[in-house]
C-alpha cells in the first residue's frame, strides 16, 4: 500500500508539473498572481469593515447602557442626598427643636424655590445668604482650614500683610506682596472651596483677599515709593494676576442667551475687558464691543432690539427651503450681510476698541480642504491681529456654517476709508465653531488670559461640560459612580469620533474636557426652560 500511495503522488506531481509547464505561461502566472492578491485585499477589506461594524454596534450598545446607568445615578443620587442631608439636619439637633427644624427646612425648600426664578445678582445674593444661614453653613466658613487649600501659610500671610500695612513698611510690604499675587495662590481658587455655600467661602480666604486689596491700595498711594518702582510693582503684578476673558459660544438662536450674561456682569461692575465670540456668540460680542456700558444697559439690551432695525438674522423657512433645493445652502449671503451692515455699520475693530476700550475676538475657520478642526485653520480677529478688518464681516464669516451660508470673504478700510476685500487672494472663511468654539489657548497667547468665563448655549456641548453639583451632604460612592459614567460616555464618544462616525461638531465638544479645568466660571442656560 505505501507503494502504491507513492507511485500516485509520483503521477499527480508529474501531471502537476506537465500542466503548468504547457498551460500557464509566465503571462498567465502574472495574472493568477494579480488576481490572486486582489481577492486577498477584498477579503481583508471585508474583514476590516465588519470588524469596524462589530466595533461600532458594541460602543453603541455601550453607549445606551452608560445612559441608562447615568440617569438612574442621578435620580439615586438626588434622593440619597436628599435623605442624608435631612438625616444630618435632625442629628444635629435636640428634640425640642424639632417644630424649629421642621419651619427651617420648608424655609430653605422655599428659598430654593425662589432662587430659580430671580431677575438680578442683588436679588439672588441675599436669598443664597438666608439659606447658608438656615443651613448651619457659617461653621464650615469659619473653620480655616481643609484639604483643599494651605490654611496655614494663607493666614500667615495675611497676617504680615497686616502688620506690615499698619507699621507703614512699605518695603516689606511689597516683598511679601509680589509672591503672593497670583490667583491660584495656597490653592484659594480651587473649585471644592466655592460649591459648600451659595454665598463665600472659608473666612480665612476672605480675609486674605481683603487684606491683599488694602495692601494694594496702599503701595498705589504711598510717597515712600517712586513713580518708577510703582510702575514695575504693577507691571509685574499684572503679568502675575493675568487678565479674565469672557468667552461666548456658538449656538444659533440660542446665543441670545448671552445677552443675559452680559446684562448680568454689567450691572455688577464685572464684565471683563477681553471678550471672544464665535458663530452666534460673534454677534453678541460685536455689539458689546461697540457701545459703552451705559448705552448697553440703558438702551441696547432691550427686548425691541431684534426687530428695531426693521432687518431679520434668518430668511423665512419657505425661502430657506427654496435656496437650499437650488443653490444648495439654507441662506443667502446677502440677506445675512444686510443684516449686519445695519447692526455694525462700518466700524472696524480698531475703531471699536478706541471707543469702548473693549479688546472683542472673532473667530474664524479657514475654508479650505484641510481638517477644518485644525489649529492650523483657526483664526482670531481683534484690533491687536486686523484692527482694519470691518467686525461686520468678521460676525457673517463666523456665523457661515457649511449647508447655512457659502464661506465668506472679509472686508476692511483702508488709509482713505474705502471699503475693499481684506485678503486680494480670494480666501474664504467659515463658521469659526468648526475649528475652536471657545478659543482659551489663542486668547491667552495673545493677551495673557489666565482665567475666563465662558457663557455656553450649546445643547450639545453641555452633556460633555456640565460639571457634577457637589452636595455638601454627600460626595460619596454614587458620585464617583456618576462621574464613571459621565467619563465612560465621553471615551465611547471619541471612539466614534476617530471613525468619523459622529457629526464634527460633537468631536468639537469632546474637546472642553481639556479646558473645563481652566474655567473661573462656567455658565449655561437651562434648556428645559
Amino acid at each position: 500500500m505505501p507503494e502504491i500511495s507513492l507511485i500516485w503522488a509520483s503521477v499527480i506531481a508529474a501531471t502537476a508539473a506537465v500542466f503548468i509547464g504547457v498551460f500557464l505561461t509566465p503571462q498567465a502566472v502574472r495574472t493568477m498572481l494579480l488576481s490572486l492578491s486582489w481577492l486577498m485585499w477584498i477579503f481583508a477589506s471585508i474583514l476590516s469593515i465588519s470588524l469596524q461594524w462589530v466595533l461600532v454596534m458594541w460602543v453603541s450598545i455601550r453607549i445606551c447602557i452608560t445612559m441608562v446607568f447615568f440617569a438612574w445615578i442621578k435620580v439615586t443620587t438626588a434622593l440619597v442626598q436628599k435623605v442624608v442631608c435631612t438625616i444630618e439636619r435632625i442629628g444635629h439637633c435636640n428634640r425640642p427643636h424639632a417644630t424649629m427644624i421642621k419651619e427651617s427646612a420648608d424655609r430653605i425648600k422655599h428659598l430654593s424655590a425662589a432662587l430659580r426664578n430671580v431677575t438680578s445678582y442683588e436679588e439672588w445674593y441675599r436669598i443664597g445668604k438666608e439659606i447658608d444661614k438656615l443651613d448651619d453653613r457659617d461653621e464650615w466658613s469659619q473653620d480655616p482650614y481643609s484639604d483643599l487649600y494651605d490654611a496655614e501659610l494663607l493666614m500667615a500671610n495675611s497676617a504680615n500683610f497686616k502688620r506690615f500695612r499698619e507699621q507703614g513698611n512699605i518695603r516689606d510690604l511689597v516683598f511679601t506682596a509680589t509672591g503672593a499675587l497670583p490667583r491660584s495662590f495656597c490653592g484659594i481658587t480651587n473649585e471644592g472651596l466655592y460649591t459648600k455655600r451659595f454665598i463665600g467661602t472659608k473666612d480665612a480666604i476672605e480675609e486674605f483677599i481683603r487684606e491683599t486689596k488694602l495692601c494694594v491700595d496702599v503701595l498705589h498711594k504711598t510717597p515712600m515709593l517712586t513713580p518708577e518702582e510703582k510702575l514695575a510693582f504693577f507691571e509685574s503684578a499684572s503679568l502675575t494676576v493675568g487678565h479674565t476673558a469672557l468667552c461666548l459660544s456658538g449656538g444659533g438662536s440660542l446665543s441670545m442667551y448671552h445677552m443675559g450674561v452680559v446684562k448680568a456682569l454689567l450691572e455688577g461692575n464685572a464684565l471683563p475687558r477681553y471678550i471672544s465670540g464665535t458663530s452666534g456668540g460673534s454677534i453678541v460680542c460685536a455689539v458689546v464691543g461697540m457701545y459703552t456700558d451705559e448705552e448697553l444697559l440703558n438702551d441696547i439690551i432691550r427686548e425691541d432690539i431684534a426687530k428695531r432695525y426693521g432687518v431679520s438674522w434668518f430668511e423665512p423657512m419657505a425661502s430657506q427651503v427654496l435656496h437650499f433645493a437650488t443653490r444648495g445652502v439654507l441662506m443667502d449671503n446677502g440677506f445675512f450681510a444686510n443684516t449686519c451692515k445695519a447692526y455694525f455699520k462700518d466700524t472696524t475693530f480698531e475703531e471699536a476698541h478706541h471707543r469702548t476700550g473693549r479688546v472683542i475676538t472673532i473667530t474664524l475657520t479657514k475654508s479650505t480642504r484641510a481638517e477644518r478642526d485644525s489649529d492650523a485653520n483657526v483664526v482670531l480677529l481683534n484690533y491687536v491681529t486686523s484692527p482694519h478688518v470691518l467686525i461686520r464681516s468678521a460676525v457673517e464669516a463666523s456665523c457661515a456654517l457649511p449647508g447655512l451660508m457659502n464661506p465668506v470673504e472679509l472686508l476692511a478700510k483702508d488709509s482713505q476709508g474705502r471699503i475693499k476685500k481684506y485678503y486680494p487672494s480670494g480666501a474664504r472663511f467659515v463658521d469659526g465653531s468648526l475649528s475652536a468654539d471657545v478659543p482659551m489657548r489663542r486668547l491667552s497667547q495673545l493677551f495673557n488670559t489666565s482665567h475666563f468665563i465662558v457663557s455656553q448655549v450649546n445643547p450639545h456641548v453641555a452633556p460633555f461640560v456640565s460639571r457634577l453639583k457637589k452636595d455638601t451632604c454627600n460626595d460619596g460612592l454614587l458620585s464617583r459612580l456618576q462621574r464613571l459614567a459621565v467619563n465612560d460616555l465621553k471615551s465611547s464618544a471619541r471612539k466614534l469620533a476617530k471613525l468619523r462616525l459622529i457629526p464634527n461638531i460633537f468631536v468639537l465638544a469632546l474637546r472642553t474636557n481639556s479646558w473645563q479645568s481652566s474655567l473661573s466660571l462656567f455658565v449655561y442656560p437651562d434648556h428645559a426652560v
